[in-house]
C-alpha cells in the first residue's frame, strides 16, 4: 500500500565471515583462551565469563579478526547513509565464554556508535541473541498488534557476525547446549575529525 510509511525502521546487520578467515579467527580465539584464561571473570550479574574490561592491549589480537570487523562495520555504516564521513575504530573488544545454563542479562553499550558479536563456538541450543524493540511504548499500548513485537531473536551460527546500534538493549538466552558458547564482542566508535 503506497499510503503506508515505516519511518522508524532500525537496521540490524547479520552476515557470515568467509570460511578461510573464520578458521584463522577461531584458531586465534582458542589460543587466546588457552593462554589467557586467568583474564576471564564474572564481570556481570550473570554466569558468563568475559575479558570485557581488560585493556584492549591485553585482549585478543588477530589480524584476520580486525580485518573482518572493519569490513562488516563499513558495510553497516553504509546502510545507515550518514550525511558525514567519520573514521571508525574499535573502542573495545572482548571474548565471552558461556558454559551450559549461562546467559547474559539485558543491557546496552550506549556510549558507542555500533556494537557487534562474532560467534566462534555455538550450536542450535547455545542461546539466542535477543534485541529489544526500542519502541516500548507502542508495544505496551498496542500489544495486540501483529506487526509489533517486543524483541527480535537471532539463533547464532558459527562464523556469524551481528551488528547493531550500541544504544539498543539486548540480551542472550540461556545456553542449553553441552558445549561452551564462545563469542567475540566489540564496540565501534566514530572519531570526531
Amino acid at each position: 500500500m503506497d499510503n503506508i510509511i515505516c519511518p522508524f525502521q532500525i537496521p540490524i546487520y547479520q552476515s557470515f565471515i568467509e570460511e578461510d578467515s573464520f578458521i584463522q579467527i577461531k584458531k586465534d580465539v582458542n589460543v587466546f583462551i588457552d593462554n589467557n584464561f586467568n583474564l576471564f571473570n564474572n564481570k556481570w550479574d550473570c554466569p558468563t565469563l568475559t575479558t570485557q574490561g581488560v585493556s584492549i592491549e591485553q585482549n585478543i589480537k588477530s589480524t584476520k579478526l580486525i580485518e573482518e570487523i572493519q569490513y562488516h562495520v563499513q558495510n553497516f555504516w553504509n546502510i545507515w547513509e550518514f550525511a558525514t564521513t567519520k573514521e571508525l575504530c574499535i573502542g573495545e573488544m572482548w571474548v565471552n565464554i558461556s558454559k551450559k545454563e549461562s546467559y547474559q542479562e539485558i543491557h546496552d553499550h550506549g556510549d558507542y556508535l555500533f556494537s557487534g558479536t562474532i560467534y566462534t563456538n555455538v550450536d542450535n541450543y547455545s542461546g539466542n541473541f535477543v534485541l529489544q524493540n526500542p519502541l516500548s511504548v507502542e508495544n505496551i499500548l498496542m500489544r495486540d498488534s501483529n506487526i509489533l513485537s517486543k524483541s527480535y531473536s537471532i539463533t547464532p551460527k558459527n562464523s556469524m557476525i551481528v551488528l547493531f546500534p550500541s544504544w539498543m538493549q539486548h540480551r542472550v538466552s540461556q545456553n542449553k547446549s553441552n558445549i561452551d558458547r564462545i563469542s567475540i564482542s566489540f564496540n565501534i566508535r566514530a572519531k570526531i575529525n
